[in-house]
């Protein structure tokens, strides 16, 4: 799919929001045809990203088709009725576009999901429109705070659950937090449970990626920290990996539309990892 620049009027007189820097929230919007207001520095940033990465907006594609599709199966496969997501900020519905890279809790409507997002919402993505789900937003580092608070304690932690990961890991530069949220993750996660990541990397087209990667963090006032696969590999260690292991997420799912696209398309790596009592 090219990328369809939208056609939404900025709006220019929300003294709200801040336009001196460009953000990522509202040049994605911009560029896939989203609801958000953009401003002058976002479609700059917009501009300069699909310059950077013409693939951008696969990129995009390719990682929530691989969320939705992993959420069905653990449903239908696994018969998983609770969900978490962990990713930067609420995914919002993408109209016009094929099911299949729609929000993940769209695939599972009769699921539960909790959603903690590690960025502060905006003002758009803080309606979700659409998703009546419990959200809440934390650092990676507060992850264990977060696993005895409310918004959690409702789980029913005798029965598994699955974590979706979208990406959450890029927005820390410590590879100790990430380490320390993904343990107490696991540890608090009953058997049956299975965990599934997605993580932006560099690897795949390192100059182009390197590039898009500093235009994220330095206009988007955010850290942004793309990870090689071996540290990829180490964080989601010592559960399992499900077959076909730590790969390009758009050849995770042989079938899918996207798996015959290059693999610096992705932008990413994804694998799905299993509790130590599934793995055998």
């Amino acid at each position: 799919m090219s990328p369809a620049i939208s056609n939404h009027p900025p709006i220019v007189d929300d003294h709200r929001i801040d336009v001196r820097s460009g953000c990522l929230d509202r040049a994605m919007s911009y560029l896939t045809g989203g609801p958000m207001p953009h401003f002058p520095r976002d479609r700059a940033l917009a501009h300069r990203l699909q310059e950077a990465t013409p693939w951008v907006v696969t990129s995009l594609e390719i990682n929530r088709a691989f969320l939705r599709q992993t959420a069905h199966n653990f449903a239908v496969q696994q018969g998983i009725r609770q969900f978490i997501s962990l990713g930067a900020r609420a995914e919002l519905p993408w109209p016009g576009q094929p099911e299949d890279i729609q929000p993940a809790c769209t695939a599972v409507p009769e699921a539960s999901f909790t959603h903690l997002d590690v960025l502060p919402p905006t003002a758009v993505t803080r309606q979700s429109p659409g998703c009546h789900h419990a959200r809440r937003t934390m650092r990676v580092g507060d992850v264990l705070a977060v696993l005895r608070r409310p918004v959690l304690q409702a789980v029913d932690r005798t029965r598994p659950v699955a974590v979706l990961i979208d990406n959450a890991g890029a927005w820390t530069s410590s590879d100790a937090d990430l380490r320390f949220a993904l343990n107490q993750l696991r540890a608090w996660l009953p058997p049956g449970s299975t965990l599934c990541m997605t993580h932006a990397t560099t690897e795949l087209a390192p100059a182009a990626e390197q590039q898009a990667a500093l235009l994220r963090q330095n206009e988007s006032t955010q850290t942004y920290s793309p990870r090689p696969r071996e540290t990829i590999a180490g964080l989601l260690s010592p559960w399992a990996l499900s077959e076909p292991g730590l790969v390009p997420t758009s050849t995770f799912y042989p079938g899918h539309r996207h798996a015959q696209l290059p693999a610096h398309h992705s932008g990413a790596y994804a694998a799905i990892t299993l509790h130590p009592d599934n793995a055998a």
